[in-house]
């Protein structure tokens, strides 16, 4: 390069050879990574996924949820240690959730659950979640020489609601149940059940602190920011994630369904997530017959929180919201708690939470779309 003076600027040695080095790294890696994707890809085949499953089952113990997880491909997470439960009397429970997920595993809708009868002993064990490929498990079952039993819910004179398989290891009563629930509408949950005459626990979790979750609580209050929770791409971006949809959209906006993340967002509880958006302005009022109302065209989104991790306090919520610059009007539902109001860009959002002791546990947005012109 000639500089003004007519003099050539020579790039100096070291700088040439750390360029060279970065190239040639860069060379180095390349293939690396893509060897890497490529075995992410096909890390988990149809055959090790059923393998995978036959190894969980002939082990005969959901109690073991190292094994468990190891097994499957993820990491759990025990967010409540043999608690009271707030349901069935005499017994002690505890939940675990996932913090990473093999890519076969839809990230989240997935929980543990373990619940010991304190007065006869007994113990029952659930795993919930959903392999996005839904497979169907005769194949499975003609490999493991087990059988498969079939069952259908029969509610209306329309035909099947649920469609259940099931195959539990060999005739042992107390043996695990892998249960497949499918319906019309593309519904396919899977479940692994176990029932025992025995007091059974898992290992105590080591005490932690959780810290306050501010990443978590800015993409919340991005979101409000943003102004409309339609635009799923805009969503998933500030949530650091992908989105996979289901319904009708127009354009990049959700019309009329909703969309599940790819992947993890961090900080997140995965047992729960809920993203559904109505811009139709109907509403239907009786699933079987087709009887519809007007409603407000809404959007919504319900995100659950590793209080484990993250302890969001709703001042710190508050404080936050004052420093975006966003009005809102604070208020509290007899049923469904306190809530922020505020306005953006002609909608209306309901920030409501649920605590937990005084971190806020979960977050629920609600969007009214076009508020003016929305029906009452």
């Amino acid at each position: 390069m000639t500089s003004e003076k007519g003099s050539c600027d020579v790039t100096p040695p070291s700088s040439l050879v750390n360029m060279l080095a970065a190239l040639l790294l860069g060379s180095m890696l390349a293939p690396d990574v893509a060897r890497a994707a490529e075995l992410d890809i096909n890390m988990w085949t149809d055959r090790k996924i059923e393998a995978a499953f036959h190894d969980v089952l002939a082990h005969g113990e959901l109690s073991d949820i190292g094994f468990l997880a190891r097994s499957l491909g993820l990491d759990l997470e025990v967010v409540q240690w043999e608690k009271p439960s707030g349901i069935q009397k005499e017994s002690i429970e505890t939940n675990a959730m996932a913090t990473r997920v093999a890519s076969y595993l839809a990230p989240y809708g997935m929980s543990y659950s373990l619940s010991r009868n304190t007065k006869d002993g007994t113990t029952g064990m659930r795993f919930s979640f959903a392999i996005k490929s839904c497979p169907d498990l005769s194949p499975w079952a003609i490999d493991w020489n087990q059988q498969v039993k079939r069952a259908e819910d029969v509610t209306t004179d329309a035909g099947p609601i649920f469609s259940r398989q099931s195959i539990r290891w060999h005739p042992d009563a107390e043996g695990i149940v892998l249960e497949r629930t499918t319906d019309s509408k593309g519904f396919c949950g899977f479940t692994l059940i176990q029932n025992r005459h025995a007091a059974l626990s898992v290992p105590k979790p080591p005490a932690t602190r959780p810290g306050p979750g501010t990443e978590l609580l800015r993409q919340i209050i991005d979101l409000v920011v943003a102004g409309d929770l339609r635009d799923y791409l805009t969503t998933a971006r500030i949530l650091h994630t992908e989105m996979s949809t289901y319904g009708k959209l127009r354009g990049n906006r959700l019309y009329d369904g909703g969309a599940t993340p790819d992947r993890i967002i961090p900080g997140t509880d995965t047992r729960l997530f809920m993203y559904f958006v109505n811009d139709t302005g109907w509403i239907d009022t009786d699933p079987f017959v087709f009887s519809r109302r007007r409603g407000p065209r809404s959007a919504s989104i319900w995100i659950s929180v590793d209080t484990v991790t993250n302890c969001i306090s709703s001042e710190s919520l508050e404080t936050l919201m004052h420093q975006r610059n966003l009005r809102f009007q604070k208020k509290s539902d007899r049923y469904y708690g306190p809530f922020l109001r505020t306005f953006q860009h002609g909608n209306a959002f309901t920030l409501g939470y649920y605590l937990e002791g005084s971190c806020i546990q979960e977050f629920n947005l609600r969007q009214e779309t076009d508020f003016v012109h929305s029906p009452s």
